[in-house]
């Protein structure tokens, strides 16, 4: 039709600068209010023990009442963003009710000109407060799936079952609307009406789902989003909320997934109207801006690839057989990939046991590791992470060490990680498998039934 009508018809053209992604904004994101928040409730405190000790009850009154407020209208945002029956916001709210509790406690000893006013209990209890926040809400990850009817979902469910069954992370399902466009382009349906497209039935009864217009993205900032449709405004008949737009969800996600609503029979290169149909649903934004699409198998890949690459320049090769990824469902957060994650852990206790053994040792593991770059991805963890810790066991050994690390981390031979031991879960949950000296990680990754080695830096060198 073009051919014979000498015009192009609209489509999606590929413009310099897509594949590269946005700065991220979390400016809006509960956990930005949340370290906020704990940032003034810290300085609040502060200046109620500065007014408590110079005996100004009056200012003193007033602070304590204002920290109340700000933990009261804390609570009822994480109610309101996270649910009140989510398990981390129970914990939050009761560790903000106790806070409150105490602050209510001291200023009764005011009404009552009770000499024993004092800050100890307010501060256990601000402490539990940011222990529970920073658990539950900073640190928690959360994960979106974006289907577009209980039919395409089947595409989806399994990766919702693996990341349900071995992840603890906040989990959301949000059908979309599917919106009609007149002759025009334009949404037939206003937002009002949209909700009437969302079909919530048909989904199997134990997903909970939740309202697309409840879900505000810019305040939720996932970790990880996985979408099915690719089109964005691009389909010139049907479109979602342009809010759920692969484009516009860029700026508050860590990770894009695309994945494809349904599998398609085998084709190859010879098969002209195959290749020619792709541009359908390849040549889209949706598997333009993800920064992971997940196809079927190595063949598709590859056809993938091709018909990407003649869209938009055979410079962009590499970023598509980057991106494009053969999956199988796992429950890493990098379906399909093939080199495995291992966390090495370099204890301080066994340059104490051992001295110049372990630090030739080490050099010949590492070099075993950086041999073995193209499967394994090697992520180096000092226990403790303290390096003056280190140097007081043995400082010169020890700045041998250092440097050691620190030269693979700048050779990008190693990645260089500090983990607390509260974060142990989640880093159980990244890798494939921990390895090196015995650390407070180790029983996570037991519990997940990840390989654990621990290193032998004992034998002589051969």
């Amino acid at each position: 039709m073009e051919e014979i009508s000498g015009e192009s018809f609209p489509h999606f053209v590929y413009e310099e600068g897509m594949g590269k992604r946005p700065d991220s904004d979390e400016g809006n994101s509960l956990k930005s209010t949340c370290r906020e928040c704990i940032s003034a409730l810290e300085e609040l405190f502060k200046t109620a023990g500065q007014s408590l000790s110079e005996g100004n009850y009056v200012d003193f009154s007033k602070i304590i009442g204002d920290s109340q407020q700000l933990a009261v209208d804390l609570g009822n945002l994480i109610e309101k963003i996270k649910g009140e029956n989510a398990q981390g916001t129970i914990f939050t709210i009761k560790a903000l009710q106790e806070y409150c509790d105490a602050i209510w406690e001291e200023y009764q000893k005011l009404e009552t000109y009770s000499p024993n006013v004092c800050m100890s209990e307010i501060r256990r209890t601000l402490d539990k407060v940011k222990l529970e926040i920073q658990k539950n809400i900073i640190e928690k990850r959360e994960i979106l799936f974006l289907p577009i009817g209980h039919k395409e979902w089947k595409g989806m469910e399994e990766y919702y079952k693996i990341k349900l069954n071995t992840s603890d992370a906040d989990i959301y399902v949000v059908p979309l609307p599917l919106m009609k466009k007149n002759y025009f382009g334009k949404v037939k349906a206003m937002d009002g009406e949209a909700a009437e497209l969302t079909c919530m039935s048909g989904y199997p009864e134990d997903i909970p789902l939740t309202d697309w217009k409840e879900y505000d993205i810019s305040v939720h900032c996932p970790d990880i989003v996985y979408i099915q449709n690719p089109y964005d405004g691009e389909n010139p008949c049907l479109t979602v909320p342009s809010v759920f737009y692969a484009k516009n969800m860029l700026q508050y996600t860590k990770k894009l997934v695309y994945i494809p609503f349904s599998k398609t029979a085998e084709f190859t290169a010879e098969d002209k109207n195959d290749i020619y149909n792709m541009k359908h649903y390849v040549m889209a934004p949706g598997v333009v801006y993800a920064d992971e699409v997940l196809v079927q198998s190595q063949n598709m890949k590859e056809q993938y690839v091709e018909v990407l690459t003649d869209f938009a320049g055979p410079e962009t090769r590499a970023m598509w057989e980057n991106k494009i990824i053969v999956a199988e469902p796992s429950g890493d957060d990098k379906e399909g990939r093939t080199e495995k994650k291992v966390l090495f852990c370099i204890g301080a206790n066994e340059l104490s046991e051992t001295g110049e053994k372990f630090v030739l040792h080490l050099r010949e593991k590492l070099k075993i590791f950086y041999d073995a770059m193209d499967s394994i991805h090697l992520s180096v963890f000092l226990y403790p992470d303290d390096r003056y810790q280190w140097t007081d066991v043995d400082a010169t050994k020890a700045q041998r060490v250092l440097d050691m690390v620190d030269a693979g981390a700048k050779e990008k031979k190693l990645e260089l990680v500090s983990i607390e031991p509260i974060d142990a879960d989640n880093a159980a949950q990244d890798y494939d498998a921990y390895y090196g000296s015995p650390s407070p990680l180790i029983p996570a990754f037991v519990v997940k039934r990840k390989p654990v080695m621990l290193a032998n830096y004992e034998l002589e060198m051969v």
